[in-house]
């Protein structure tokens, strides 16, 4: 089954019994009940495109875009410091609601393991 027939079958499960759930939550249920699904996800390249530094003190160290098999190219991540040290903050929007959604996600730890280490050694170098 793919994952998006998935996602479709774990959405309508959910309005026709009144659960309210983002389309975040959908997907990290379908992968936590089908992670095979999701199996060599891990073989594709990442690097960083462009990195935009910021030396002005604040937490937000530094804007990055990221090129995956160098055919789709992902912009707004952020290098924060924060209170435990370095991190890297995914792209995202501000909603209606005021508040602020992630508009890329890692779909495994793995994924998002590899894109936070090549982007902070990026911004290191």
């Amino acid at each position: 089954m793919d994952l998006n027939k998935m996602k479709g079958e774990i959405s309508a499960f959910c309005k026709t019994h009144n659960i309210n759930i983002t389309d975040n939550e959908i997907l990290e249920l379908a992968i936590k009940l089908f992670p095979n699904t999701m199996k060599g996800a891990e073989s594709f390249k990442v690097e960083v495109d462009r990195i935009y530094r910021f030396d002005n003190g604040g937490q937000l160290k530094a804007f990055v875009d990221v090129l995956v098999d160098n055919c789709l190219s992902i912009k707004g991540f952020k290098v924060i410091d924060g209170k435990k040290g370095l991190f890297v903050s995914y792209p995202s929007e501000v909603a209606k609601d005021g508040k602020w959604y992630n508009t890329v996600l890692a779909i495994t730890k793995d994924t998002k393991d590899q894109i936070e280490k090549i982007v902070l050694e990026a911004y290191k170098v």
